[in-house]
Order: structure tokens, then sequence, then C-alpha cells
């Protein structure tokens, strides 16, 4: 038995631990009394069949997973049952994770399933970044916003993702627009009396639905008007009548001229 078993009765070898064949010549893959690592069977040929959840030649590599302590013969879940463990190049026992699942032992789960039109990985609208978090920008030029907001990209800009925020405003985490000066409403699709560049015409203060609110010598829709005999209210029609909406002064009784 080449020295490394015990021959039996029956004329047949009962090979030490780490060899076999039928004279013991042959050495387990594995270190020296560590046949297989202990994490396999040695085969006739020297070769490992190794346990569920073990890789390598010699069965050392542990296929990462979320019960990876309790790997041995068939129990556990490879790869926390949600990838394989491939030995390309190199019987490294690395997981392949399946699509919506990374990290080491494909233990952390792409945010899906928040959005009720999508149940892909990020609400198919961003990338799953290593660390299971999404990238809802991923692909996007720099200058160029993708529309989708929220952890799993599942929250759709106002205005739409394809004209976010009317292309007037910023798109905040939840969605929500900050307008950009001059324009009002949800969605920033308003523009404030008077133009965006100057808003009311500097004689008002833009409210949040577009409109102006004038200051006090001032009329017309966009406060474009000034009263006549104003700014100072004791000058506005000479303080011997009212400004009406068209910056026409209506007189008192005794009084006349466009500033009575």
């Amino acid at each position: 038995c080449s020295r490394k078993g015990l021959c039996l009765p029956d004329a047949t070898c009962s090979c030490n631990v780490g060899f076999t064949g039928p004279d013991c010549s042959i050495k387990c893959k594995g270190e020296v009394g560590k046949p297989c690592s202990f994490n396999g069977v040695c085969l006739s040929d020297g070769s490992c069949a190794c346990y569920y959840g073990y890789r390598g030649d010699d069965c050392r590599f542990l296929c990462p997973g979320q019960d990876s302590m309790v790997f041995t013969g068939a129990s556990g879940w490879e790869c926390s049952g949600r990838g394989t463990c491939d030995s390309f190049p190199l019987p490294l026992g690395a997981c392949v994770c399946n699509s919506g699942f990374r990290g080491v032992g494909c233990e952390l789960e792409c945010p899906s399933n928040v959005h009720p039109a999508n149940t892909s990985s990020c609400s198919g609208h961003g990338y799953c970044r290593a660390d299971a978090t999404c990238d809802c920008q991923y692909g996007m030029p720099a200058n160029v916003d993708s529309g989708w907001r929220g952890g799993g990209c599942q929250v759709e800009c106002l205005g739409g993702a394809t004209n976010v925020c009317s292309g007037h405003g910023r798109c905040l985490q939840d969605g929500n627009c900050t307008c950009d000066s001059g324009y009002r409403l949800s969605a920033c699709q308003r523009e404030c009396d008077g133009g965006a560049a100057d808003p009311c015409n500097g004689n008002g203060n833009c409210l949040e639905d577009g409109t102006c609110l004038c200051e006090v010598a001032y009329r017309n829709y966009s406060c474009s008007i000034l009263c006549p005999g104003g700014p100072l209210p004791p000058k506005i029609c000479s303080g011997h009548g009212v400004c009406d909406v068209e910056g026409v002064c209506i007189c008192k009784s005794g009084w006349i001229g466009r500033a009575c």
C-alpha cells in the first residue's frame, strides 16, 4: 500500500488520511493531513468533490453568502441564494450575482418593486451601484437631468422626466421643484407677469400663481403703469382723486386734470 495505508485481509488497501488509489499512492488535493481541506470528498484519482458552497481544486474556497459560516454538506445558501459561485478565471469561489443583487455574497438587494409600473432594479430608471444604492443620473450627460429621484429612482420630477421643472428650475430629491427667479407654480411652468427677466417690471411682487401685487402707485397686470402724480401716496392723483386699475385718475368733485 505504498507505505501509506494498511493492507487488509482481502488484499485491498485502507489508505491513510490524505491518500487514495488502489495502492494508496495518490495524494489527495489539499494540505498534508487535510485532504480536500476537509470541505469535500477525495476521489480515487486524487481530485476533490467539494461540498455544497465550496470551490477550488482542493475545496479551500468558501463561496460568500448570508450563512457562510454554516456551509457544510448541503446546508446553507450559496451566494445567499441570489447568484452562483464561479471559479472563472481562477477557482477563488467568487459570487456572480443575479440581476438586482450586489455584494460579495449577493447579500445586498438593489431597490426595486417601489414603482407600481416597474419591478426592475432602480425602477428601470437608474443603475444599481456595488453597494446596492441607485444612481438615478447614470449615463446622463453632465448638464442633462434624468428626471427621476428617490432611493429607487421611482419618483418622477414635476414637469415630467423629459421636461424637468419645465426647464425653469431644479428638481429636489422628493421630485418637487425649486423654481428659477421669475417662474412660479409647482412645475415652474408659469412665468411671472412682466417677464422672468424683470418680474412685475420691478414695481411689485410676483405671487405664487405668477400674478403681480403692485406697489401702491403702480397699476396694470404687470405693474407697468405709474399713476399720475405718483409714486408717493400723497402725490398720487395729487391727493385729489383715486387711481383706477388702468392708471387713470378719478378726480374728486371740484378737481380736474390728468393728475387732478
